[in-house]
């Protein structure tokens, strides 16, 4: 991301490599997130997997992944 090329704004298999490149497409993806959690709970901060949100009159949390596993891309 640091590049300004149109190339730049694809995103290649080294981001996912936990290198530069992932550090650099993190910080372009959440710089703008306005609600970084909720109730206090993991949220984008944490570089989950998941998120959660308590539910304080429950006395619980709620659990929230995107993760995925793609077979066949």
């Amino acid at each position: 991301m640091s590049e300004k090329k149109e190339s730049s704004k694809i995103i290649r298999l080294a981001h996912g490599a936990g290198g530069v490149l992932q550090e650099e497409l993190i910080d372009f993806i959440t710089k703008n997130i306005p609600f970084k959690n909720v109730n206090n709970g993991i949220g984008v901060e944490d570089l989950d997997d998941g998120a959660t949100i308590p539910l304080k009159n429950y006395d619980m949390e709620l659990v929230v992944t995107g993760d995925g596993h793609t077979v066949y891309p």
